[in-house]
């Protein structure tokens, strides 16, 4: 319902104002990682109990800016309980599968977000990195993670481990 709510408003913007209102993205599905604050998912960053039901009181400016520019936040991706592991584990939703077998990681901590594009269920997915957590997955997973660097794109609404080194960025099939 969701992700339908969010396409009606983009239909709704293109009948007033134009396909061209919703450009650059028309449209484009982009799973959230977990940790990214979103309004319309939980943002429980891998952990459950209380916060396995949280919700954000305002998205990402990474999130909110893809809404702006007509792409649909299509879910978020599984990471590990405070995306501190290289593997993409955690007790509330479990852990995330490589598309390559069953006995391979996707890695972590982006390791869902990985798990999407690999398996093409999405063209692309926000990812974020703080010591290797877009890189790993990508290169577990055969494909193109990018890792910006710090401040260069908008990174509110990314509760990272560091100051200095969190960043959101993403992992697509190819450059």
């Amino acid at each position: 319902d969701t992700i339908r709510n969010q396409a009606k408003v983009l239909d709704e913007r293109v009948e007033k104002e134009g396909i061209e209102s919703i450009a650059p993205f028309y449209c484009l599905p982009v799973a959230a990682k977990g940790t990214i604050a979103t309004v319309d998912f939980q943002s429980s960053v891998g952990v459950g109990g209380k916060l396995h039901n949280a919700y954000a009181n305002r998205d990402a400016e990474s999130v909110a800016r893809l809404k702006e520019n007509g792409g649909v936040v299509f879910g978020k991706s599984n990471v590990p309980e405070f995306a501190a592991s290289f593997i993409s584990c955690n007790y509330s939703t479990g852990c995330t599968l490589n598309p390559y077998g069953y006995k391979y990681t996707t890695g972590g901590s982006s390791g869902g977000a990985a798990s999407l594009v690999a398996s093409y269920i999405l063209p692309i997915a926000f990812s974020e990195d703080t010591g290797g957590s877009t890189r790993h997955p990508a290169a577990q997973t055969q494909l193109f993670g990018y890792d910006p660097s710090r401040n260069r794109y908008p990174n509110a609404g990314n509760p990272g481990i560091t100051f200095l080194n969190d960043q959101v960025g993403v992992l697509a099939r190819n450059m």
